[in-house]
């Protein structure tokens, strides 16, 4: 993405390990076009999941990306 002129990736100011990615205004351009196609995407993902099973599906993908207070919250 960088690459195409849609992200830039910049110093973390607190960790010189990291990087901060930020859209550019190209990549803002095209924001609305990805949140439509990323809702579909999710619709078509979780169409045979009911409200119980969707937010406990989120709540596992957001432990396996490494958001480690999410095992703070119960999951029923």
């Amino acid at each position: 993405m960088e690459k195409f002129g849609l992200v830039e990736r910049h110093p973390h100011p607190h960790d010189r390990r990291a990087y901060q990615i930020r859209l550019t205004p190209r990549g803002r351009a095209l924001e609305p076009q990805l949140r439509e196609c990323s809702k579909k995407a999710l619709a078509k993902l979780t169409s045979g999941l009911n409200n119980k099973e969707i937010a406990e599906l989120g709540r596992i993908l957001e432990i396996l990306r490494g958001e480690t207070r999410i095992y703070e919250k119960p999951s029923f």
